[in-house]
């Protein structure tokens, strides 16, 4: 099993190999942990491997899944507290990739399976998980060997969700982006996307039902071109360059109701960046200024225009974790997360109100290919 999906290290080349994994609290003392007004709580251990996804449903309940030796996990914060992690159900050796919950107990999650049975391959089959009521049915296949990886999932209500995505084609991994769609808690057929080159999507945001933006990127010779791709009424439109440039790369989106979205990513010279997506247009590279070198933001998301926490990784060998805030449409500086001998890796966040984000991740110790879970709390205090 492999920790995050195999294709967004292909289009983000500065999140590849992201193996990181630790246990602890944040590091006393050293770079300042507040910005705007927030603050990082302790990072604590809350799973066996590696955590890829969060999705609270409101402030202090969420569900968080994770990467296993074998098997995708589960764990939920409840009220405040992270619980124990729960296996998934399946016949066979999946990874989960992302989920979205709309409700306290509704969620779904995508991810992939390897046509060689055991989560890895070039050639892979989408797979989902529904819990209803509390209650997490079995991870199931969509369509046939080779169809896909579904990346990224959102929900905009219980039952309704979109899922994004990419096929590999052959050796060289020259991705086609997919999509499927649940109405009414029934999944649809994993759907190509034409347009421009060989890409991929790797994640989502939807502002109503029907109505989202997906992001992703593709390689062409030695450049990684960020693309994304629109759904409007059920439409999806074709994959599409988000700038010309060849520099700068995504790895997450998050859309406001108002419509408005904001995607995060990296530059090619080791900076974090953000940028807006308005009106159907996109804004200017917005590069903000890490006080460590090959940082990088991996998600974001965003509670109301212009209010956003973005997360990601810091160093070449992932030294730190890193955060910062949006506020009133400004972004803050970037913040350093530090643990005691400890690489950290914040993957996912996730904020169902202004004042309160949960983040996840995983660590490690340096020479060791042990990965813990890890999860964290940033919110105003």
């Amino acid at each position: 099993m492999t920790p995050s999906n195999p294709r967004r290290g292909l289009v983000l080349a500065l999140i590849a190999s992201l193996a990181i994994s630790f246990v602890g609290q944040a590091a006393a003392g050293g770079d300042s942990l507040v910005s705007h007004g927030y603050g990082i709580s302790n990072v604590v251990e809350v799973g066996p491997g590696p955590l890829v996804s969060v999705s609270c449903a409101s402030a202090t309940n969420c569900t968080a899944i994770g990467v296993g030796t074998s098997q995708s996990f589960r764990v939920l914060e409840v009220n405040g507290r992270w619980g124990t992690p729960k296996s998934f159900s399946a016949p066979f050796s999946e990874s989960l990739q992302s989920v979205s919950c709309p409700s306290v107990g509704n969620c779904s999650a995508v991810g992939y399976v390897g046509t060689d049975g055991v989560g890895v391959g070039v050639m892979h089959q989408p797979v989902v998980a529904s819990e209803v009521n509390g209650i997490w049915g079995p991870v199931t296949k969509l369509g046939v060997d080779g169809v896909g990886n579904l990346s990224s999932v959102d929900c905009s209500s219980v039952g309704n969700c979109v899922a994004v995505g990419f096929n590999p084609v052959g050796l060289t991994l020259s991705d086609s982006a997919v999509y499927s769609i649940e109405e009414n808690g029934v999944w649809g057929p994993v759907v190509r996307i034409g347009g421009v080159g060989n890409g991929g999507l790797d994640s989502v945001s939807c502002v109503t039902s029907g109505n989202c933006l997906a992001i992703g990127g593709s390689t062409e010779g030695s450049k990684s071109l960020p693309m994304y791709s629109v759904e409007r009424d059920r439409k999806w439109s074709p994959l599409n360059e988000v700038v010309s440039s060849g520099a700068i790369g995504l790895a997450g989106v998050s859309c406001t109701a108002s419509g408005e979205c904001v995607a995060v990513g990296g530059s090619l010279n080791g900076g974090p960046i953000e940028l807006s997506f308005v009106r159907g247009r996109w804004g200017p590279i917005q590069r903000s200024i890490s006080p460590v070198a090959d940082s990088i933001f991996s998600e974001v998301s965003c509670t109301q225009v212009g209010n956003c926490v973005a997360v990601g990784t810091a160093g070449s060998l992932y030294d730190a974790g890193i955060y910062a805030i949006q506020n009133g449409g400004r972004w803050g500086k970037v913040n350093i997360v530090r643990l005691p001998n400890s690489g950290l890796l914040l993957q996912s966040v996730s904020c169902p109100v202004p004042d309160y984000c949960s983040s996840v991740g995983w660590a490690f110790k340096p020479k060791s290919t042990l990965q813990l879970g890890v999860a964290s709390v940033i919110k105003s205090f």
